[in-house]
């Protein structure tokens, strides 16, 4: 029995905190270069002070926008860029932000400071387009509650938002705990005492709720062993009109893996308004 509550004391400690969401590495893996793309190496201050690195990729033609995208829990842009380095190609500038604690930003992660990290790269990419160009935010897995908490709270940027792009993000942190609890006896057995703890604050569904400017376009694969697929569909209710789901099959965030993804993602955004295929 001691050696339970002892169990259940630590576990519950660690949910409690939400620099446990995150496992940043610090080391780059690989660079633009790899991916024969030129860039430059951006650094911005966060809301609160702390310094922040990112890569901007300009396009390999006439800019027709810009796509800001914010990656999921683990590693940093080094690995995240495999999703996105072919927009480069198709027209579009990428900025990729690493939240602090990730990759050469610096700081100490946690999910308040990764929100006003996401603040501080929308401010930029948004300084940094011209107005007459499109901002398209794309967020990934934990990056989708970071990209809209930040859009929440700042309704004059959601009329500069072409789209918001949501790819195999989940409804919220209560439905993450459940999800990661029904792996073992123990913490199946441990998971009402847990919930009590899980920090509701930062519920994706809520933030998409209260964004009411931009159109949503979700993509979740049906396959989804990380954050399955009805957590997806759970978040895209919460998502004002216009808003499109796109299923789709494979690895969770290997959506732009597949060619067929990459070709829906472009043709949405340069049509909103166009029937699409509801898979990929």
């Amino acid at each position: 029995m001691q050696r339970l509550i002892t169990i259940s004391f630590l576990y519950l400690s660690l949910v409690s905190c939400s620099s446990l969401y995150f496992h940043p590495l610090q080391k780059h893996l690989q660079s633009p270069q790899d991916f024969k793309l030129n860039y430059e190496d951006i650094w911005i201050k966060s809301t609160d002070g702390i310094t922040l690195h990112g890569w901007w990729l300009p396009s390999q033609t006439p800019a027709q926008g810009s796509v800001y995208f914010l990656h999921g829990n683990a590693e940093n842009i080094s690995t995240h860029i495999a999703s996105v380095h072919w927009l480069p190609a198709q027209g579009y500038n990428v900025f990729l932000l690493d939240y602090r604690g990730f990759g050469k930003s610096l700081g100490k992660i946690n999910l308040p400071g990764a929100i006003h990290d996401a603040e501080a790269g929308m401010a930029w990419v948004l300084k940094k387009t011209p107005q007459e160009k499109p901002v398209i935010v794309l967020a990934q897995s934990i990056g989708t509650a970071i990209a809209t908490n930040a859009l929440a709270r700042h309704p004059e940027w959601q009329g500069a938002t072409h789209t918001l792009v949501l790819d195999s993000g989940f409804d919220n942190f209560t439905s993450l705990v459940k999800d990661a609890s029904a792996h073992h006896w123990l913490t199946t057995l441990l998971r009402y005492p847990i919930l009590m703890f899980v920090d509701r604050r930062y519920n994706t569904d809520t933030a998409l709720g209260n964004i009411k400017q931009v159109p949503v376009l979700q993509f979740h694969s049906i396959e989804d062993k990380i954050i399955p697929f009805a957590r997806g569909q759970s978040l895209f209710e919460h998502a004002n009109l216009p808003k499109t789901l796109i299923k789709t099959r494979g690895k969770h965030i290997g959506t732009f893996n597949r060619q067929a993804c990459r070709n829906v993602l472009i043709e949405h955004i340069k049509d909103l308004s166009s029937d699409k295929p509801l898979r990929c």
